[in-house]
Parts: C-alpha cells; structure tokens; sequence
C-alpha cells in the first residue's frame, strides 16, 4: 500500500449523488511554463466523518488504494484515515453541490455499493 503525503492543506470538495456522499481533494502544481495547474482525485474517508464542501484539511495519515468494477476496471482513490481541519467553509453549512455521477466517475455507468466500499 502506497502512503500519500502531503505537507501543505488541501481543499476537500463533496458531492452528492442519489443520497451517498462522494469526495476528492484538488492538487496544484506549476507547469514547464510556471503555471498552476490543477488536478483532482477521488478520496475516502472513515464511515463516519461527513465534511463540508471546501473544506481545507491538513492530511496526517493516508494512503493510495482502488477498486475495481464489474468489467475490472481500476478506479484510485486517496484513503484519508487521519487529519485536522485547517479551515471549515462555514457558508456551506452542510451543503454539498449536487452533480451527475459521470462528474465524478466519467462516462462509466458504475454503481457504488456499501459492499464496493473498504469500511464499515
């Protein structure tokens, strides 16, 4: 298992779809040309935690993990198991941006189950 560090805040952005909620964290980099680039990568979280659209997290302990679909396709995702919240966007309360699924799966018509996730 691959551990992911980061020792710089990273801003955690939620999403609903069909009642779940779903996470990934944005990644910055400059460019050859000294440009910011920006990625994004889905993320998980303990069962319990519930975070709010925009919040900016200090990652303590996580690692690179995956699942794979019915037809074996690889999908990576951040499992994040320990962190402090650096700032709580505040303004959301506990609102999250309602999106298709294909936003955050692509073009896939991937159904997640309790079952697909690696918590309880």
């Amino acid at each position: 298992m691959a551990k992911f560090i980061e020792e710089k805040p990273v801003m955690v952005f939620a999403r609903e779809y069909e009642g779940n909620r779903f996470y990934s964290i944005g990644i910055s980099k400059k460019d050859i040309d000294g440009e910011w680039e920006n990625a994004y990568m889905n993320c998980r979280f303990k069962k319990d935690i519930k975070l709010h659209n925009k919040t900016k997290i200090l990652i303590k302990d996580a690692w690179l993990s995956f699942y794979k679909t019915e037809d074996n396709k690889t999908n990576w995702y951040i499992f994040i198991n320990e962190f402090d919240i650096v700032d709580e966007n505040l303004d959301s309360e506990d609102t999250v941006d309602e999106v298709d699924l294909s936003d955050i799966l692509g073009d896939s018509e991937i159904e997640v189950s309790d079952s697909d996730l690696p918590f309880d």
